[in-house]
């Protein structure tokens, strides 16, 4: 889902508990704080921008290139950033999936309200397509899915362990034919 409007430093406090909220999302409000994280995410977002060696720019194009990003989150955020990312391509997030999780979350809590006022599946499918210029399936299928919040969400940059299996489900996936495979 394109980024259609500015993201706030309010959206990114929201955001930031999701699982889809971008971890390059969280280190630069982090490093430049959220309302200049928030500037440069809504000004740049899914860019590659190859930050300046030296604060000011040590070069012709790296004080081009300090100018233009001063002139998005401002100064001191600006030389905190190159301090951070010197001479290194930082790739500013869109959040694209965090704020399509969140308006998704929104859309059931709506579709709960539609069927407490009395309205059939179709009926609420229809309202809420109509109200967030989605289509019919795409409704439906949404409606389906569990809410976001209530997906477990491992702690960031920790890899969930696998669960444990028993001896007979190991037995079958050793065993079960693959596909391509004739006999």
């Amino acid at each position: 889902m394109p980024n259609c409007r500015p993201v706030t430093p309010a959206d990114l406090a929201v955001l930031r508990p999701l699982p889809q909220f971008p971890d390059t999302a969280e280190e630069l409000i982090r490093v430049a704080g959220i309302e200049a994280a928030a500037q440069l995410i809504s000004a740049w977002p899914k860019q590659q921008y190859p930050v300046p060696m030296r604060v000011g720019g040590g070069t012709p194009l790296g004080a081009r290139r300090y100018a233009q990003l001063e002139e998005v989150v401002g100064g001191p955020a600006a030389a905190r950033i190159v301090r951070y990312y010197k001479g290194t391509i930082l790739y500013i997030p869109s959040c694209e999936a965090a704020l399509w999780a969140r308006e998704k979350d929104g859309i059931r809590a709506r579709a709960d309200e539609l069927f407490k006022e009395g309205y059939s599946l179709p009926q609420a499918v229809f309202a809420l397509g109509l109200a967030y210029d989605r289509s019919g399936r795409e409704i439906e299928r949404l409606l389906s899915e569990p809410d976001t919040l209530e997906i477990p969400v491992p702690p960031r940059g920790k890899r969930p362990t696998p669960p444990e299996m028993s001896e007979d489900h190991i037995r079958f996936l050793l065993t079960r034919p693959v596909q391509g495979d004739l006999f």
